[in-house]
């Protein structure tokens, strides 16, 4: 798992984040692991939409059966 950049993180924080700011420019360990948690949910609801906004444009109905055959390593 690779640290967050600060594009990352920006796009993760619901604040606006600053070099200049005057706040430590690190985080420590325990908040690193949370934002990363955060970002591999973020694109897993993102992957998640497209799969099924996808479904409904090919006109798939949304059924349990139709969701166990989703490839998911893609």
């Amino acid at each position: 798992m690779s640290c967050p950049s600060y594009g990352q993180l920006k796009y993760l924080m619901l604040f606006q984040l600053s070099v200049c700011d005057g706040f430590p420019q690190h985080v420590c360990v325990w908040c690193r692991a949370l934002l990363l948690r955060a970002r591999e949910l973020r694109a897993r609801c993102q992957r998640a939409e497209h799969l099924l906004k996808d479904a409904l444009i090919h006109q798939h109905y949304i059924t349990t059966s139709y969701i166990r055959s989703i490839d998911r390593e893609r």
